[in-house]
């Protein structure tokens, strides 16, 4: 991961310009760039294993170039019409000002091609894998029409459908 030892204790650190991540063995604790929002105190040590694992993705994303203000662990949403229950995401990475639509909409900026392909194989992915072949083996190759109905209806979706929601996304200002 890069990090290198300090002189004094058990403390390894790694620095990305202004900014650097350490890991304090003898206390046990994980400390992120100054900048980074911590909602929660338990992903800052040696509690769960799952803390080692964000640790690592945030030092990736510091290396790729991400500042640490646009990197937030463990936000809490809420979900739902009664906004009762919650949601909690263990990162969540904002945009330059500081919100996410960036990065869900892509800034806009992707084409009709690339949102399609994306929003196809991030939905189609397991059944087409997974689903699909499991059928055909199952129930013979009848089952292909299957594949053929999907293609087609993805098809008239995107040409249709696809088009309005966008613009509809529009007016509602990035709503999601």
């Amino acid at each position: 991961m890069g990090f290198h030892k300090e002189k004094i204790g058990n403390f390894f650190k790694k620095d990305f310009g202004a900014f650097n991540m350490s890991v304090d063995i003898d206390n046990k604790t994980l400390n992120y760039p100054q900048g980074v929002v911590l909602n929660d105190k338990t992903t800052s040590n040696f509690s769960h294993d799952e803390n080692f694992v964000v640790f690592e993705c945030v030092n990736r994303l510091m290396e790729k170039g991400y500042l640490p203000e646009t990197i937030e662990l463990e936000p809490r949403w809420r979900l739902g019409h009664d906004s009762k229950s919650s949601g909690k995401p263990d990162i969540l990475i904002k945009d330059k000002n500081g919100g996410e639509k960036t990065y869900f909409l892509g800034g806009r900026e992707m084409g009709p091609w690339v949102t399609g392909l994306s929003a196809g194989a991030s939905d189609m992915s397991a059944w087409v894998l997974m689903g699909l072949p499991a059928s055909v083996y199952a129930l013979g190759l009848g089952q292909m029409w299957i594949g053929v109905g999907l293609l087609l209806g993805y098809t008239l979706s995107w040409l249709f459908e696809a088009p309005r929601l966008r613009s509809f996304s529009i007016v509602a200002k990035d709503s999601i």
